[in-house]
């Protein structure tokens, strides 16, 4: 992949999963129809002090703009920090990967010390495992692995009166993956590409714009309830509750749809 073109999948990449894997047809569309809705309440908040409707209608746009400016600035330094956090994420899964490709340099290096037990599995600690620990004896013993224990071992760790403890080799010798095995910038893009390279396929453009997920669910809805709440108050309720019962309505459409579409995946096959 050329740089150019891989500078602009990763972009992609980091654009949808900010905004929750949704395409840029279903996020724009999801924008405008809050923001009309929020515009058409911003007026009828601002028409009552005003003779003049053209000064309203100004007042609304630029209050809108300025709004826009902000969420642009927020979403933006938002943005930034998920990519920060993504390849700080990343770069780690790879030098764990990569640690735990050769862990006997690590398992070298620890001292059998009475109350130390090591496990080299990298799948799980069984109770054999657990059953050899206790047998050195001693009130507190350490199980130096990377795997996780089983149900059974937890069991029998639970009915000895030994203190267990577990801790993965590289922590209990106070070392550093990323140092031991550092992965480099273009290591990480190809590791993102790679993860989230679905991302990237083109949908059929139906199932981009309808997309169900919960974020959107809640949007609608903390839109409708903001302007039911503040129908109580203001003027034109009616109005208020005619534009909240509309974006609780999509709100709740999307809840809806999206517990089907779930109940429907884990359905059996007859």
């Amino acid at each position: 992949m050329k740089i150019n073109e891989k500078k602009k999948a990763l972009r992609r990449i980091y654009v949808r999963r900010h905004r929750g894997g949704r395409r840029a047809l279903a996020y724009w569309l999801d924008f405008t129809f809050t923001a009309v809705i929020v515009l058409l309440a911003l007026y009828l908040c601002v028409r009552p002090h005003f003779r003049n409707r053209v000064a309203a209608e100004a007042l609304t746009v630029v209050c809108g703009a300025l709004a826009l400016c902000i969420y642009r600035i927020v979403d933006g330094e938002l943005l930034r920090r998920s990519v920060k956090k993504l390849r700080e994420e990343t770069r780690r899964e790879i030098s764990m990967s990569r640690l735990l490709l050769d862990p006997d340099g690590l398992f070298d290096r620890i001292t059998c010390e009475k109350g130390v037990f090591t496990v080299k599995s990298l799948e799980a600690v069984t109770s054999d495992d657990v059953k050899a620990a206790l047998g050195t004896g001693g009130d507190a013993i350490t199980i130096v692995t990377f795997a996780k224990p089983t149900e059974a071992a937890m069991r029998l760790i639970e009915c000895s009166r030994a203190e267990v403890s577990f801790i993965a080799p590289h922590d209990y010798l106070g070392l550093d993956p990323e140092k031991l095995f550092p992965a480099g910038e273009e290591d990480i893009d190809a590791a993102i590409i790679k993860k989230y390279g679905s991302l990237l396929k083109k949908p059929h453009i139906t199932k981009a714009v309808f997309a169900l997920t919960r974020e959107r669910a809640i949007k609608y809805l903390a839109v409708g309830a903001g302007l039911m709440l503040f129908s109580l108050f203001a003027r034109y309720a009616v109005y208020y509750r005619i534009l909240a019962s509309l974006s609780l309505s999509v709100g709740a459409y999307v809840f809806a749809a999206e517990e089907l579409k779930k109940r429907a995946l884990k359905r059996p096959e007859a």
